[in-house]
């Protein structure tokens, strides 16, 4: 058995530089951070783990922002892809799951409660064609 997804979008970052943002954030009752992408792709997080890569967008640029999930029960791997205009910039592996179906998205900021208390990292920019495949 294998599962897969992905959640892309066009992003336009308008706040300074030095100030982070999340566009797209998914938790967990068990996982504050089982998904989060930042809006100048300073931080990408799976499972609470820090996805590093060298990628800076340009201020005020469009550019379009894809990030892969991938579970096999062969390996008991799951694998994120974090691509930044159709170039893959980082690939990590997992030894868990993602809990895909028992949690909260929120687009546009970090939630970090469930009664969707304001975050200290509200998104600051254009969010454009965002889909989600399964």
């Amino acid at each position: 058995l294998e599962e897969h997804f992905a959640v892309c979008a066009w992003i336009k970052q308008l706040s300074p530089d030095e100030r982070e943002g999340a566009w797209l954030h998914y938790r967990t009752l068990d996982n504050p951070d089982e998904i989060t992408i930042s809006d100048n792709l300073a931080w990408a997080m799976l499972q609470n783990y820090h996805i590093s890569h060298s990628i800076t967008p340009t201020h005020s640029e469009w550019y379009h922002m894809c990030a892969t999930f991938s579970y096999s029960s062969r390996t008991r791997y799951t694998t994120m892809g974090v691509y930044c205009n159709g170039d893959k910039v980082r690939t990590k592996y997992y030894n868990r799951k993602l809990a895909i179906a028992s949690g909260s998205l929120v687009i546009g900021q970090l939630l970090r409660t469930y009664e969707m208390n304001a975050s200290s990292y509200p998104f600051g920019g254009e969010i454009a064609k965002l889909n989600i495949f399964s």
